[in-house]
């Protein structure tokens, strides 16, 4: 065995020359001799050994010598490399390499083994890492999670309270209750057993919102909604209105008595909240929040999907500058969320100013006595000579066919005392002529024989109890007046009674032009000091300017045009605006309003555009 290590060039010529045979190597190899004169400058100073097993062998100098040929022929092998054992080193390092058999495993002990032999042992570990891996982020994935959940989910003190008990042992039949839940008036309400065949017996495709009263009402004798209007949030009188259930006066909803929406602008019908009865007794209910409206994914679901439309339409506000507004309604679960991301620029309806010659109130007097025996007062005022005629139990479809004839067909009906000549109402006074001209006028009209509030006994009514028409007496104007004049006015008067105990009201105007369109005259509801009606208030927000926006559909007239631009919901009543009216604006001549025709088409076109655009946006998400 030969020791290999490191040795220079004269080492290296010496330790050949004695492998030859003693014979120095310039003699044997005179090539080799020429070769490392020229290259003793280039070649380095360490040159590395070769490491060998085999038996010492003289070399026979005659024949041409070979040193590869004859380490081959005798089965050397030249070993190199980091493979090498601490047994064989090369001559360029000194460092012993450690002997790591003991730490592989058995299937890759045999190094000349194929790795594609060891790929299911190999791959078996990789599997459970990655499967811990796995696990282990979803365990923490699953403590994130429940830890917003229960971030976003309310305190135990909220849920307590979220929940009530009502004793319902003591309401007696076709009675109501209201109690208070989560801040909310609750209708808790016994049913009779003709009330139950009446609402069972509905057809629901005829229903605005159609829903059975057996989904309503699983107990049939119980009746719990809560008391809330869909419309704009105000609270309906239990117990009234045309269909026996319910009224809201607000905006004339009639809910029956399933809490099913049937006349009046009202969307939806009346929430049913979650409510179980306690035992078979049913002393006692218990209401409490529908768990599919309240729960934690729901939440979560709601939160997320805001942010990202929020995200969305931020860009899309950001990069059209036509719009700073946009307006997203999620429905989820029949509940409508609200998400604001800007303003839009509102712009008034298209109206136009109309002068009306009559006013008719109802004297505060006949508030207090049985109108259908002592009748009624009415304190009028008009700008010039008119006609007063008054119907008794008018029947309410034929009253309203009457008022689309056209204006000299009704006014020839009324004053040759013709207009009753079907019967459609049960009687009609004498009609009356005033010349007083912006005077008040205190008209009392006496009721009929042998007529009071018994007439009324079932409902829906298919009858007004009081309709009053003031016509204006043309022929003295005859050549002052032009089509869009006001011509008439017709009112609707609700006498209190004992099925419907409403305090005697109007409650319902509408006015007629001259070329026959029939208008619905209605108030506009002004904040405003009692002792000084005449003038006009200031804004509720800034306290400061003039009313001049009165906004719809709620009619409620309560800010100026600064603060209207500032907001996008009622501050009375909190219910979104949709458009509104400019009141109390000065009147523009005819040469202002030249002057600015260029302004307003520009601007029409302007608003024109923007519509589009919007619309454009909304179609494409889908709203």
């Amino acid at each position: 065995m030969i020791q290999s290590r490191s040795i220079g060039i004269g080492q290296f010529a010496k330790a050949v020359t004695q492998a030859c045979g003693g014979q120095r190597i310039t003699s044997s190899f005179p090539s080799l001799k020429r070769d490392w004169e020229t290259r003793a400058v280039t070649l380095p100073e360490l040159v590395p050994a070769f490491a060998m097993n085999m038996p010492l062998h003289k070399i026979n100098l005659k024949p041409t010598f070979n040193l590869n040929v004859h380490l081959f022929r005798n089965k050397s092998q030249a070993i190199c490399g980091v493979g090498v054992s601490h047994q064989y080193r090369l001559a360029h390092t000194d460092v012993s390499i450690p002997d790591f058999s003991s730490y592989r495993r058995p299937s890759n002990k045999d190094l000349s083994r194929r790795s594609a032999e060891s790929t299911d042992d190999r791959r078996a570990f990789t599997y459970i890492v990655t499967a811990g891996v796995g696990v282990g982020g979803a365990v923490a994935a699953k403590h994130m999670v429940q830890g917003l959940l229960n971030m976003l989910s309310p305190a135990r003190d909220c849920l307590a309270l979220s929940k009530i008990e009502v004793n319902i042992g003591n309401i007696p039949e076709g009675k109501n209750v209201t109690v208070k839940w989560r801040g909310k008036p609750v209708f808790i309400r016994r049913r009779t057993q003709k009330e139950i065949d009446q609402e069972r017996a509905v057809d629901i495709n005829q229903l605005r919102d159609p829903e059975t009263d057996e989904k309503r009402a699983p107990n049939p004798e119980w009746l719990v909604v809560v008391g809330i209007c869909t419309h704009l949030g105000c609270v309906p009188i239990a117990g009234k209105g045309d269909f026996g259930g319910y009224y809201c006066p607000c905006h004339g909803s009639h809910y029956d008595a399933s809490g099913r929406i049937r006349k009046g602008p009202a969307p939806a019908n009346l929430e049913v909240p979650d409510h179980v009865f306690d035992g078979d007794t049913l002393e006692k209910i218990k209401i409490s929040v529908q768990s599919n409206n309240y729960s934690q994914e729901m939440a979560l679901k709601k939160i997320c999907l805001e942010i990202c439309f929020y995200v969305v339409l931020n860009c899309l506000c950001t990069a059209s500058r036509n719009y700073y507004f946009f307006q997203v309604i999620l429905k989820m679960d029949h509940e409508n969320h609200v998400m604001s991301c800007g303003r839009p620029q509102k712009m008034p309806i298209k109206s136009q100013r109309l002068r009306n010659p009559f006013l008719l109130k109802i004297d505060p007097e006949s508030l207090k006595v049985d109108n259908y025996i002592d009748g009624i007062k009415l304190n009028i005022v008009c700008e010039c000579s008119f006609w007063l005629f008054s119907f008794w139990a008018v029947k309410i479809k034929e009253f309203h066919e009457k008022l689309a004839y056209d204006w000299m067909t009704i006014r020839n009906l009324l004053i040759d005392n013709q207009f009753n000549n079907d019967h459609f109402a049960y009687h009609s006074n004498d009609p009356e002529l005033y010349q007083d001209e912006y005077n008040k006028i205190i008209h009392k009209i006496k009721a009929p024989d042998q007529f009071d509030s018994t007439f009324f006994t079932t409902t829906p009514r298919d009858r007004y109890p009081l309709a009053i028409i003031l016509l204006l007496n043309d022929r003295e104007l005859e050549e002052q007046l032009n089509s869009n004049d006001i011509v008439m006015l017709a009112s609707i008067i609700h006498l209190r009674d004992s099925l419907v105990p409403l305090s005697t009201s109007v409650i319902g105007q509408y006015i007629k032009r001259q070329s026959g369109i029939v208008l619905n005259l209605q108030d506009l509801y002004i904040c405003s000091d009692q002792s000084n009606e005449d003038h006009m208030p200031n804004c509720i927000i800034c306290l400061d300017n003039h009313i001049t926006r009165a906004i719809l559909p709620c009619r409620h007239a309560c800010v100026c045009s600064n603060c209207f631009e500032q907001i996008n919901t009622c501050p009375l009543c909190r219910s979104p605006i949709q458009n509104f009216i400019m009141i109390n604006q000065p009147i523009q001549t005819a040469m202002s309003d030249e002057g600015d025709d260029n302004l307003r088409s520009e601007n029409v076109i302007d608003t024109h555009q923007k519509e589009s655009l919007l619309h454009k946006i909304q179609k494409f998400f889908g709203f």
